[in-house]
């Protein structure tokens, strides 16, 4: 596929085109592993897991993460995903943060009433 690109001066330029879609929150599975949450922000394992064990780390266990036990650790994309775009950002991260709690079903309200027959 070919784009055509318009600059500034007037002149134009073909090349050729690819197109990228960026995942889905639907297409993201739940958890990922260290080095799937790692090529999700372009760096490396080992970078991932210095960020995570930093003292003052804004990567949340039970949040961000979840440690299994002492050798499974998974991910959660979208917000580590998240993370990554806002690090300069904390507050527009925390909304992120916030919106997740809230759409988890321990936190929906419980139903009251009748259950139906």
């Amino acid at each position: 596929m070919k784009n055509n690109h318009r600059y500034d001066n007037g002149t134009s330029s073909t090349e050729d085109a690819t197109t990228v879609t960026a995942p889905t929150v639907a297409s993201l599975p739940a958890l990922v592993t260290k080095h799937e949450a790692a090529s999700l922000l372009g760096i490396s394992p080992e970078t991932l897991k210095k960020y995570r064990r930093q003292k003052d780390s804004t990567l949340i266990e039970g949040i961000h993460y979840h440690v299994w036990n002492s050798r499974v650790i998974r991910y959660n994309p979208q917000l580590i995903a998240d993370w990554g775009l806002n690090r300069n950002n904390p507050a527009a991260h925390q909304h992120t943060i916030d919106a997740y709690l809230a759409s988890l079903p321990s936190n929906q309200p419980k139903k009251r009433g009748r259950k139906a027959s």
